[in-house]
């Protein structure tokens, strides 16, 4: 009777199959060693079961009556992405990083390889610099503002797989889309803020089984029946088949990043990686409200090698009135000591400010 309910549960509803994955720290990590690298990096630390689940392949050289009798048992992936990937290298996972999550990845002393967000490094500004005129003839400062660097709209989007209707359907906080707005205008043609910034995310989410199907509700019934004359455990079978990720083809075409608890998929996925909470911890310092800046440029300074060196490790600096530089360009001459540097600084926002328009 065991067997057969056994037989009956295999026959009638698919075997969960196992998709081998790896986690994004893990991947970037060990590209970091390959390379002679050390990784360090907060960001990917508060993102710890994030993981990449590459594109299925299919199994080489299956026999003719596996490939007749199970044909469901012969995707297969490796745990790392491959050709077939949408991120195929390391370099193309960096790229995500500093493009879509907006990361700065350095290289520091000791062959460490620093992955940080902007806020990360203007919290480790300690280094001072001293403020001179850049119009010294004139005894004062010529300024502009980052007007390059401000947009109207801001969309992060996830991507759909063709081969997996699921994330077709299952849509909730898959988009995001946010609108810098002044708060007060005298006419809405006397508005310059322009520009769209498109996160066109390189990965597709995961869709979790969250529940059972009536099928599946049926014939954990009948297996209860079962396990209470048998002293079986056929119920737990069937209840395996919650959490686990739900995919309508066994060769999906986009690669999926996914969060995970043990081998299956976490109840509430958006909390950790929907596209508002992306916005949110990754883009909303770049908000207009967030990034308006102050730009000077060709400040000379004296500086020793010693000041110089300091500001190679971290070109965000604590100016002498107090608020943070982040230096775009710095030459320095050994000779003369006399360097011509670049910085911007934040100002306070007056009359602007972020609305979301779809939080998903």
């Amino acid at each position: 009777m065991i067997q057969l309910t056994t037989e009956i549960l295999n026959i009638i509803f698919p075997k969960i199959r196992q998709f081998k994955g790896i986690k994004l720290k893990r991947l970037v990590e060990k590209g970091c060693q390959h390379l002679g690298y050390t990784l360090q990096s907060s960001m990917l630390d508060a993102i710890p079961e994030a993981t990449i689940c590459p594109v299925p392949l299919k199994a080489k050289n299956p026999t003719f009556w596996k490939e007749l009798f199970q044909p469901l048992s012969l995707a297969y992936t490796n745990g790392y992405p491959s050709v077939r990937d949408t991120v195929r290298t390391l370099g193309q996972v960096l790229n995500f990083l500093e493009n879509d999550l907006n990361a700065i990845v350095r290289i520091e002393a000791n062959n460490v390889v620093r992955i940080e967000i902007e806020p990360t490094f203007e919290q480790l500004a300690v280094d001072q610099l001293n403020e001179a005129f850049n119009l010294q003839d004139q005894l004062q400062d010529e300024t502009s503002i980052n007007s390059e660097e401000i947009f109207k709209r801001l969309v992060i989007n996830w991507s759909t797989d063709p081969n997996d209707l699921n994330t077709y359907d299952d849509t909730k906080k898959s988009i995001f889309e946010s609108s810098s707005e002044l708060q007060a205008s005298i006419d809405q043609n006397y508005q310059t803020i322009k520009g769209v910034r498109r996160i066109d995310l390189p990965f597709a989410r995961g869709t979790r089984k969250g529940s059972l199907t009536f099928a599946e509700k049926s014939a954990k019934v009948f297996a209860q029946a079962i396990d209470l004359f048998c002293g079986t455990n056929l119920v737990s079978k069937v209840e395996a088949r919650k959490n686990v990720m739900q995919i309508s083809s066994q060769y999906f075409s986009v690669t999926k990043l996914l969060y995970m608890s043990g081998s299956k998929l976490v109840e509430n996925q958006n909390a950790f990686l929907g596209s508002d909470v992306l916005a949110q911890n990754y883009w909303s310092h770049k908000y207009i409200e967030n990034n308006q800046k102050v730009v000077k440029q060709n400040m000379p300074l004296e500086l020793t090698w010693d000041e110089f060196y300091g500001i190679s490790l971290n070109n965000y600096l604590t100016l002498s009135s107090g608020s943070v530089a982040k230096l775009k360009r710095v030459s320095w001459n050994h000779y003369t000591s006399m360097s011509d540097i670049d910085y911007e600084v934040k100002k306070a926002a007056i009359n602007e400010s972020t609305e979301v328009i779809d939080a998903g």
